[in-house]
């Protein structure tokens, strides 16, 4: 590393660098950090840094912006008095957010409390539409494989049928079902508990 890379990279450092800002939010948002916190970790200075890393003013990648611009959008035509911000809160932030937010807010010209406001839950709402997303896929891929399974079974019957009942195929085959059927249980047990 060079001279010139340490030191940039010692800047970046410092722009990441927290530190404690208040914010004024509704009851909506302190229930949705509370909620991201405690069931899945995510503390403020996660969502932040994530969803304004996304917009940065001076790219041309429409793509760059989309919860930004989805955020912007949901806030067209809203009457901001009529957001009741009324709960102060002391978050941790990183410079370069408060920096985003801050040229977000002047670009705008919506009160750096409403963007906020609307981030935390615009970002839990999204993490519950991929939750129960996840939870969908994952019913339909077991019942995929407890129909494979099933197949499974039909294969054995007709391979004990076809051949003596402890030839090679038969064994290995009837290995592989009991296999894949008791890490198909496990998965299902693992997933009711919680797990992804």
């Amino acid at each position: 590393m060079n001279k010139r890379e340490i030191f940039t990279s010692l800047l970046n450092r410092r722009a990441e660098s927290s530190f404690r800002t208040t914010f004024t939010i509704s009851q909506e948002a302190v229930d949705g950090l509370k909620w991201l916190s405690d069931n899945l970790g995510i503390a403020f200075k996660d969502i932040i840094d994530t969803i304004l890393n996304e917009h940065q003013p001076n790219t041309d990648n429409s793509e760059n912006s989309t919860c930004i611009q989805e955020i912007i959008s949901k806030l067209n035509g809203v009457q901001f008095e009529t957001i009741k911000l009324s709960i102060r809160k002391t978050l941790s932030v990183s410079q370069n957010a408060i920096h985003s937010l801050s040229q977000l807010s002047k670009d705008k010209n919506i009160s750096r409390d409403i963007l906020v406001n609307q981030i935390i839950i615009y970002s839990r709402s999204c993490i519950e539409e991929m939750i129960v997303e996840i939870e969908k896929n994952h019913k339909e891929a077991l019942q995929m494989i407890n129909n494979w399974v099933q197949e499974g079974k039909n294969i054995d019957e007709k391979l004990h049928e076809m051949l003596a009942p402890n030839d090679l195929i038969v064994d290995e085959f009837k290995n592989t079902l009991n296999y894949v059927e008791d890490r198909n249980k496990s998965v299902s047990e693992r997933l009711c508990n919680g797990e992804n």
